[in-house]
């Protein structure tokens, strides 16, 4: 259902900065690139984030690309995330084809930055093609 993808508390972050938030007990829940703070994000900063207590879940069969910060990194320039807390943080997919599942990026298709940036907590995944990482499962550039 397309209404539940690319769901955070922003659907997009396209060449945006998002400095200086602290969200606690959110609750994300959709198909495709969902993220606590962005389902997709593009050429975008984020710093001085923390996240405790939250918590992203699938409702269908068919889910991917689910991150505790952006579920996709699209292209388009590079991704900096710097000083970024995740703590107690749950991320839960069941379904058929589950993949791309990361800590705090789902996929990626751009360079990424991690600076002082780390996440705790639970990634539990069922289904076919299942393979979650702590940071970020799949990525094509990374630079710390």
């Amino acid at each position: 259902e397309k209404g539940l993808d690319n769901l955070g508390l922003f659907r997009m972050v396209s060449g945006g900065k998002v400095y200086n938030l602290t969200i606690s007990d959110s609750k994300v829940k959709g198909n495709k690139s969902l993220g606590i703070i962005a389902g997709v994000a593009t050429n975008a900063t984020f710093k001085n984030l923390k996240i405790k207590k939250s918590d992203i879940r699938t409702s269908s069969g068919n889910t991917q690309d689910l991150g505790g910060v952006i579920g996709s990194a699209s292209t388009g320039g590079v991704i900096t995330l710097d000083n970024i807390a995740l703590d107690f943080v749950s991320i839960d997919a069941n379904g058929f084809d589950t993949k791309n599942l990361g800590g705090v990026v789902g996929r990626s298709e751009v360079g990424l930055t991690f600076i002082n940036t780390y996440f705790r907590g639970e990634i539990d995944a069922v289904g076919i093609n299942t393979q979650p990482y702590p940071l970020i499962q799949e990525v094509d550039q990374i630079s710390t």
